[in-house]
């Protein structure tokens, strides 16, 4: 796998994840 491809592929779960985590806060707090 190339490294960029890898980078990518961590980048849009990262942003998956803070969405998620964002959207849990909005909803408790």
């Amino acid at each position: 796998m190339q490294p960029a491809a890898k980078t990518k592929e961590n980048f849009k779960r990262n942003q998956i994840t803070k969405r998620f985590i964002s959207s849990l806060q909005e909803r408790y707090c």
